[in-house]
C-alpha cells in the first residue's frame, strides 16, 4: 500500500514578525543614512565639492534618512500595536518584582536628562561632537578651495570671472588646456562640471590656477 504524500502547508503571514523585520531593517538604514549625513558638509559646500558617498549625493542621501525615519516610525506604531498587551505586562512585571528594574529604569532616565541638559547648555565633552559636526558642515575635511562667494557654483562662468578678477578668455584657455572644452561662457558653473563629471570646485581651482 503507497503511503499518502501529505500536501504541503502554506503559511500564514505572520504581522507580528513582519514589524519586527520591519523595525530591525528601516532602524539599520536610518541610523546609516543619519552617521553618513554627519560627515556631509553643508549644502552648498556639498554641491561645490560634488560630495557622494557610494554615488549617491547629499540630497539622496537626505531622502533616504527621511523617508526610513517616516518608514521607521510607521513599523514601530504598528509593532507597538501587536505586541502592547506584552510590554506593558512585561513592565509591571519588572517593576513589581524587584527593586533592581526600578534602578535601571531611574539610570537610564537620568542618562536620557543628562544628555539632554548638556545638549542645551553645551557642555564638554559632550559638545564636541557638535563641534566636529561644525567643521565638517564648513567643509574642513572635503573642500580644499573655499568658494568666492555664497552659490558661486549657481553663477555663470562670466559673471564668476568677474567676480574673481580672471579675463573670461584667460579662464575659458585654461580649462580648454585641461580638456575642458567651454563654448558659451554664460553656461552656470554647475551645469559645466555636471557635463565633465567633475566638481564646480575643481573647475574653480583650474581658472584660478591654484
Amino acid at each position: 500500500m503507497s503511503q499518502q504524500k501529505k500536501l504541503p502547508t502554506t503559511k500564514r503571514f505572520k504581522a507580528r514578525a513582519f514589524a519586527s523585520f520591519g523595525v530591525l531593517f528601516s532602524f539599520l538604514v536610518t541610523a546609516f543614512a543619519g552617521i553618513i549625513l554627519f560627515f556631509r558638509p553643508e549644502g552648498s559646500l556639498a554641491t561645490w565639492s560634488r560630495w557622494n558617498f557610494l554615488g549617491i549625493d547629499k540630497k539622496g542621501w537626505e531622502g533616504i534618512h527621511t523617508q526610513f525615519i517616516i518608514l521607521f516610525i510607521i513599523f514601530v506604531v504598528v509593532h507597538i500595536y501587536f505586541n502592547w498587551k506584552a510590554l506593558l505586562n512585561y513592565i509591571r512585571k519588572k517593576t513589581s518584582e524587584s527593586s533592581r528594574a526600578k534602578i535601571e529604569l531611574v539610570a537610564a532616565l537620568l542618562i536620557v536628562a543628562m544628555l539632554f541638559v548638556a545638549a542645551v547648555n553645551r557642555w564638554q565633552p559632550f559638545w564636541k561632537v557638535i563641534d566636529l559636526r561644525s567643521a565638517i558642515k564648513a567643509g574642513k575635511y572635503s573642500v580644499k578651495v573655499a568658494p568666492p562667494a555664497i552659490n558661486a557654483e549657481e553663477l555663470p562662468l562670466a559673471d564668476l570671472c568677474v567676480k574673481i578678477n580672471v579675463p573670461v578668455g584667460e579662464a575659458i584657455s585654461r580649462l580648454d588646456a585641461a580638456g575642458f572644452k567651454i563654448v558659451d561662457p554664460e553656461t552656470i558653473l554647475t551645469k559645466i562640471a555636471k557635463k565633465h563629471g567633475i566638481s564646480p570646485e575643481k573647475l574653480f581651482r583650474i581658472i584660478t590656477a591654484q
